[in-house]
């Protein structure tokens, strides 16, 4: 089931939106549900805690509050890194802000518009297909021996041992700064570990969950977000930005969520 949120500060709002969503989810009997209708960000900050799967989440810029929409989506992304987040506004001149600022929005709809509902329906359905194709993948469980000391402040693991990962928790792995048998896994969690892997034999390994996007990187491909050929890269949930190289490009456009992925589907 996937969980939507709505936070807009206007009572009004807030309403007309959430009354436009719900049309939508029974017009296309999807599995999804409204889980909160808020004036009040922190409503929504004190349930995040709670949820266990991932969320679509459509945020005002301004909520007359102590905290703004990008706050509360950096404080949704430490939660749910998968998190699919829309910013609803009546402000044009914030998109580079929300971009800038690492928001990683599905979209940026301007309140008021001609194409206002044709661009919610559409998030919702784009979400719930990336939703649906996540889920379905099996959450195959692998091993790695650690090639190098793992240290946090409230962690020790060391150089040796054996590590039991979730493969759907894999954001990406790289051997960029890395000797070419070894490789950096890199989780959503934004743990890193060395192992003594290439990157073929992680390919070959998670090949359900990976896919080649450079020489020197693998990607999960549930978690992209966006892809930009022209300058080279790739953009991952938590923020994340890698290499793209030209000859792995068309690994990516056999992938079942390309077109919310790349918007240009005419340049392909």
């Amino acid at each position: 089931m996937l969980r939507i949120f709505i936070c807009e500060d206007n009572a009004l709002q807030l309403n007309n939106l959430t009354k436009l969503v719900d049309s939508f989810i029974k017009e296309d009997m999807q599995k999804m549900t409204i889980t909160m209708k808020t004036q009040f960000p922190h409503e929504l900050l004190a349930v995040l805690p709670f949820q266990n799967t991932t969320g679509l989440y459509f945020l005002d810029i301004d909520l007359n509050c102590d905290i703004d929409a990008y706050q509360l989506a950096t404080a949704i992304r430490n939660h749910d890194p998968r998190a699919f987040i829309v910013i609803v506004t009546g402000d044009t001149t914030s998109r580079d802000t929300v971009f800038k600022r690492g928001v990683e929005a599905m979209d940026y709809i301007i309140k008021g518009t001609s194409d206002f509902n044709k661009r919610i329906k559409a998030c919702l359905q784009n979400a719930y297909s990336r939703f649906v194709i996540t889920s379905n993948i099996p959450n195959t469980v692998f091993n790695i021996k650690l090639a190098a000391d793992f240290i946090t402040k409230s962690e020790v693991i060391l150089r040796g041992a054996i590590l039991h990962l979730n493969s759907a928790d894999v954001l990406y792995v790289d051997n960029k700064h890395s000797k070419s048998h070894h490789a950096y896994v890199h989780m959503l969690n934004n743990k890193r570990y060395l192992v003594r892997k290439t990157l073929k034999q992680l390919e070959k390994e998670l090949r359900s969950v990976l896919v080649r996007c450079h020489i020197s990187y693998l990607v999960n491909k549930n978690m992209i977000v966006s892809l930009d050929p022209l300058g080279k890269k790739l953009h991952l949930a938590n923020g994340v930005t890698v290499d793209l190289g030209r000859r792995q490009f068309k690994n990516l456009l056999t992938l079942d969520n390309i077109e919310d992925i790349y918007k240009d589907m005419d340049a392909l």
